[in-house]
């Protein structure tokens, strides 16, 4: 019998020892306690380098991964399934908004593929979601997969068949910037351009929201008579816009001209009467000779109010120290000349025709937004922020000689465009709802959308007409700290048109979602610069090499071993 379970031990002995070699032979699997991992997304090259032994790898459902790697629904999943897990390598182009936050805590690599796109596509894509009627529709972006040193069409056709093209060549990388823009928008309504890229390239769909044009209220302050004023007076009362003019013709009196329901003569300027304006055009002279009283309820107004204030024209002999001009402009000599110049307006696109401007030029400052620049890059009027308003500097100071000469469709534009830039919206006053960013909205990705108006009347939830159904969807909304603003967010499941809230002219916000396929370069481009800036935070802590995702350590089999090698020895010697 003894011979028997010696017998017995020993083959149970090379048994162990068979099994032990058979396990340090194969892969091992990714146990619960794997500190590191190999993440596959959309973009990346199946055939590219593989992770180092016992990393575990996995894949995202739409990436193109190696045969045998487990696919994960989410970066949530993965977590849960290794709770140990401190780093992640991340293949391809990278996560999406929600995957990337559910990265938190985690040590990120990620290399930037560098595989470039096999025919012409959209890598960025700047427009606008509503237009004023009579405005051009300008479009901006990146294109990508373009013959390097090449040129291509770029055309953006209009929903009455118009086509506007732009040229663009390609650098070295095959990327070109282009900008691009439509005639004038001649009806009110939901509208969609075409925008293409080549002859055979990608073509996006713009959906804009065409609307009749909010007349700012405008107030026009002049230390002497002037006909830049005289010119930009005609030209908004002609545009049925409220405004007004206080001229100053000798020291102690001032006339008051005012069209379209503006308020009338007034004995002097304070709260209540910037309150009756969304924006004020002054020369620095006219701001520089306010009385204190009207400096302070000028400052106040546009600090707390929202009101604008844009001052135009040259420097003054002496300037105001109240705050309200942050651009320091040197006089000119008496005898500096005039250039002509192409304008260029926010976001860089260049007017048709060249005009006359002076020499001057503005310096940069910080948080100040260019609205006007020359082809050289001078900036020739720009905005920045102040408390609840803003305020704007245009050193254009002749601008009815455009008129004159014939290019009074220049002029209308860029007094819109400062106009718009520096006044109070109108949908503020009343509350309305807007997206909090300008990017293209994309069906099954969460949208944030603001609401701005009085705090009394934050609504504590929105309709969404989806177009699916009659009723639309309500979703809730959470108000800010300080109660100037409001949020919800938004999933739209389908795309085309959306209706958030009232209609527009309420205070309600057209929306055009794009198909989850669409601009597919595009958005791989978003999640690369998310993941260029991910990548480069600090990780929480850090991770272990290949070897911690085996976790602790091969314990059992190195305790078999040891049995079966001192019974083999045991044997050995009895025998």
């Amino acid at each position: 019998m003894k011979g028997y379970v010696q017998i017995a031990a020993t083959g149970a002995a090379l048994a162990a020892l068979l099994w032990l070699g058979w396990t340090l032979a194969r892969p091992m699997p990714a146990p619960a306690t794997a500190t590191a991992a190999v993440l596959w997304t959309s973009g990346a090259v199946a055939e590219g380098r593989r992770a180092a032994d016992g990393v575990p790898e996995f894949a995202l459902a739409t990436a193109e991964a190696p045969p045998g790697v487990p696919r994960i629904p989410d970066v949530a999943g993965l977590r849960r399934r290794l709770p140990q897990l401190r780093r992640l390598e991340v293949k391809g182009d990278g996560l999406a908004e929600a995957d990337l936050a559910a990265t938190r805590g985690l040590e990120v690599r990620w290399q930037r593929p560098e595989s470039p796109p096999a025919r012409p596509v959209l890598r960025g894509l700047g427009a606008p979601r509503t237009l004023a009627r009579g405005d051009r529709l300008a479009v901006h972006g990146v294109a990508a997969g373009l013959p390097p040193g090449g040129s291509t069409a770029v055309a953006l056709t209009a929903p009455d068949g118009a086509v506007a093209t732009a040229t663009v060549t390609a650098g070295a990388d095959g990327t070109a910037v282009f900008a691009v823009q439509s005639a004038a928008a001649a009806a009110t309504g939901r509208f969609e351009w075409t925008l293409r890229i080549g002859a055979d390239g990608e073509a996006a769909t713009i959906g804009v929201a065409v609307v009749e044009r909010e007349r700012p209220r405008v107030l026009l302050l002049q230390a002497s008579p002037a006909p830049e004023f005289a010119r930009l007076q005609q030209w908004l009362a002609d545009e049925g816009a409220p405004v007004a003019a206080r001229i100053r013709v000798s020291a102690e009196r001032f006339r008051f001209v005012a069209a379209n329901g503006a308020p009338a003569e007034v004995a002097a300027l304070d709260a209540a009467v910037f309150a009756a304006f969304d924006a004020v055009v002054s020369t620095e002279a006219a701001v520089a000779e306010l009385p204190p009283a009207e400096a302070a309820a000028l400052a106040g107004a546009v600090a707390q109010g929202g009101l604008g204030l844009l001052v135009v024209g040259e420097a003054a002999a002496a300037r105001a120290e109240s705050g309200l001009l942050p651009w320091a402009v040197p006089a000119l000599p008496a005898d500096a000349g005039m250039r002509l110049a192409r304008l260029r307006l926010a976001p860089g696109l260049a007017l048709g025709d060249a005009v006359a401007v002076g020499e001057s030029e503005l310096p940069e400052l910080p948080n100040a937004r260019t609205v006007v620049a020359d082809p050289q890059g001078r900036i020739l009027a720009a905005v920045r922020p102040r408390g609840a308003g803003r305020l704007g500097r245009s050193v254009m100071a002749d601008t009815w000689r455009w008129v004159l000469a014939g290019q009074g469709e220049t002029h209308a534009l860029v007094w819109r465009e400062l106009l718009a830039a520096v006044a109070r919206p109108a949908a503020v006053a009343r509350g309305s709802w807007d997206l909090a960013d300008a990017a293209p909205v994309f069906a099954g990705e969460a949208v944030r959308l603001r609401w701005r108006g009085p705090a009394a009347e934050i609504p504590r939830a929105v309709n969404v007409e989806t177009g699916a159904d009659s009723d639309g969807v309500k979703v809730g909304v959470t108000a800010s700290a300080d109660g100037r603003e409001a949020a919800a967010v938004f999933r739209p499941e389908r795309a085309g048109w959306h209706r958030i809230g009232a209609p527009v002219a309420d205070g309600g916000c057209d929306l055009y979602v794009y198909p989850a396929e669409a601009l597919a370069e595009f958005r791989a481009e978003r999640r690369r610069e998310a993941m260029a800036a991910r990548a480069g935070e600090a990780a929480g802590a850090a991770a272990g090499g290949p070897e911690d995702a085996r976790g602790n350590g091969p314990w059992l089999p190195a305790a078999l071993f040891l049995l079966a090698a001192g019974w083999l020895w045991f044997r050995e010697r009895k025998g």
